[in-house]
């Protein structure tokens, strides 16, 4: 899974991503989305967008990600729709204020994403993977400081694949880490090696916009 992915997903990792004592899809006071009224850190309403870039390589656009609307999954349940350059995911409320990414409008099911309340030693589990917040840090991007931002890491597993030569089934799994900051989501995401938990292919947000 690629960050462009996890960007999406973990909106998040997430997702993840993506969140937090949500109370569902709204559109009282014209405002439409996935509403937080108290901690704010994935305020997803419709017209919002977060533009992230490389941070080696600040002058370069590496993904945008816009919540353009609702749709409705094949059971009728209202989505939020994610989507950026190269993918599309959608986000909907499940019970206990979790909340599901769901691929494609046919999957009722859904991933768990996050599984409130978020404090630092919290995890959770889903199909394909797990995550845990790990600390509360202060994060510095091209659109600003950030502080008190939460740290979750996340270890997404892979189908895995029949290797012919060796005669056995290779499973696999990559880790990441979101950082989200109240108010305004995820502001930098990160893969992590597996061997050496070093810090790799880093994204930081550039600039956003939170529709109200």
């Amino acid at each position: 899974m690629g960050i462009e992915k996890v960007l999406v997903s973990t909106f998040v990792i997430l997702i993840v991503i993506y969140i937090f004592g949500i109370s569902g899809c709204s559109n009282e006071g014209g405002k439409i989305g996935l509403v937080n009224e108290e901690d704010s850190y994935l305020p997803v309403t419709v017209g919002s967008w977060w533009k992230y870039v490389d941070s080696d390589y600040p002058e370069y656009a590496k993904e945008i990600i816009v919540i353009t609307g609702t749709k409705r999954l094949e059971n009728g349940k209202i989505v939020m729709v994610a989507e950026t350059s190269e993918d599309q995911g959608y986000l909907s409320q499940g019970s206990n204020d979790m909340i599901l990414f769901h691929e494609k409008l046919d999957d009722l099911e859904g991933e768990l994403v996050y599984n409130p309340p978020l404090k630092i030693g919290a995890t959770w589990q889903s199909n394909n993977g797990s995550a845990r917040v790990v600390a509360k840090e202060v994060v510095e991007t091209p659109a600003g400081m950030f502080e008190d931002c939460y740290r979750i890491d996340a270890t997404v597993a892979h189908a895995g694949y029949y290797d012919y030569y060796y005669d056995e089934y290779i499973e696999y799994s990559d880790n990441y880490a979101v950082w989200l900051a109240q108010g305004v989501g995820p502001v930098k995401i990160a893969e992590i090696g597996s061997d050496s938990q070093k810090i790799k292919n880093v994204v930081v947000l550039d600039s956003y916009q939170i529709a109200e």
